[in-house]
């Protein structure tokens, strides 16, 4: 297993100075559980910012997992990201249609077994390849917190959801599957670039 980081370094908050944006740090590594990448991002927060010690850690993972229904692989895949300890999790390609119901809620409670706040954003077809979602950690939703789902494509390419956490403010999370036509993938694009501010975090399929 290979791992490579990369950080900034802490720095001070001046006076009269704008405070420094939350840091990053970026790690991939390959499990040799499920074969699938997962891309980690740490936002670490600088006590020159105001909070407690280094303030919280949140670690974003996200994953395709080529169907969600047969082998129990949603149970799999989200029990992995639980074992790893990850708080935001963006999945797509769930082939879950719409109006699937008893899938989708039994989804739900798998999630909310394994510690997750589940948004699911279905297909419109019932062969159609797609489906995003976004798990998010009951540990992040303390009393004072609330999170929401903000749009849901028409055709399941994209969720956002709309974390507001009185420590670490307002965060708006989306999971991507993006179509595989370029010509479609660059309209698909285009129409969500407007919703994208330096408050986002976007994690999915982007097909590229």
């Amino acid at each position: 297993m290979k791992e490579a980081n990369q950080g900034a370094s802490s720095s001070t908050n001046e006076e009269g100075k704008k405070p420094p944006p939350p840091q990053f740090s970026k790690r991939m590594k390959l499990t040799k559980k499920t074969c699938f990448k997962k891309p980690y991002i740490k936002i670490e927060f600088d006590s020159s910012l105001g909070f407690p010690g280094e303030g919280p850690k949140i670690t974003f993972a996200s994953a395709n997992i080529s169907g969600s229904v047969n082998d129990n692989k949603f149970y799999r895949s989200v029990k992995l990201m639980a074992d790893d300890k990850i708080d935001v999790v963006a999945l797509q390609e769930l082939n879950v249609h719409r109006q699937n119901l008893q899938t989708v809620e039994a989804h739900k409670r798998t999630a909310q077994t394994l510690g997750y706040k589940l948004f699911f954003a279905t297909t419109t077809e019932q062969r159609q390849t797609g489906g995003t979602a976004i798990l998010v950690s009951q540990k992040l939703l303390p009393e004072g917190c609330t999170v929401s789902t903000v749009i849901r494509h028409p055709n399941g390419n994209s969720i956002r959801v709309r974390l507001n956490n009185p420590i670490i403010g307002m965060l708006h999370l989306w999971s991507i599957y993006a179509p595989a036509d370029g010509t479609k993938r660059r309209d698909f694009f285009s129409k969500i670039a407007a919703h994208v501010t330096p408050n986002c975090v976007l994690m999915g399929d982007f097909n590229c």
